[in-house]
């Protein structure tokens, strides 16, 4: 801390002890918010570290986009399920995920920019769906595709075999109820 000792005469100015004032409420305040940024910080790696564990601990794939159908951020497990690397779908739209799916897996993807159209447009009129997708490989993939507030949205993706695998009385029900 920082401490001026001085001895006001006749000839010293009102205004350098005001002055001497000023500059130490400043460092105080210069050190306090230094301390609170630290803090801050810490505590916003914590959380960054706990939502990277729980994305890639979590059994289905997510995937969210901007409002222009871009990539922002997407787990392990999705990019497992697309055939892709995680690095490799950062920043890519979904329009080309679906048709580099569907190429890499051969299935046509002539209706990709209507799937794709339809997905935004669900997501910019805040309306959430839910799909069963059977692919041509046999898998049965559960999709729920959840607006954002301000356009964009997630999109987790299930397996369904896996579900029932490892659930059986929710395949039961599901059965009964005609969906995953």
């Amino acid at each position: 801390m920082l401490l001026i000792h001085t001895y006001l005469t006749a000839d010293h100015d009102w205004r350098f002890v005001a002055f001497a004032s000023v500059a130490i409420f400043l460092a105080s305040a210069a050190a306090v918010a230094a301390l609170i940024g630290r803090r801050s910080k810490m505590k916003l790696r914590q959380q960054k570290i706990l939502l990277d564990n729980a994305l890639e601990t979590m059994s289905q794939g997510l995937c969210m986009f901007d409002a222009d159908g871009r990539i922002m951020l997407c787990n392990d497990r999705y990019a497992t399920m697309m055939g892709l690397s995680t690095s490799s779908l950062k920043g890519l739209s979904l329009l080309d995920l679906l048709i580099k799916y569907r190429n890499s897996v051969g299935e046509d993807a002539s209706d990709a920019e209507q799937i794709f159209g339809s997905v935004l447009a669900d997501a910019r009129e805040g309306r959430p769906s839910t799909k069963v997708i059977k692919t041509s490989a046999g898998r049965t993939l559960r999709v729920n595709d959840q607006p954002m507030p301000k356009g964009g949205g997630w999109v987790s993706r299930s397996n369904r075999k896996r579900a029932e695998r490892f659930c059986p009385r929710l395949s039961a029900i599901s059965k009964a109820d005609g969906e995953l």
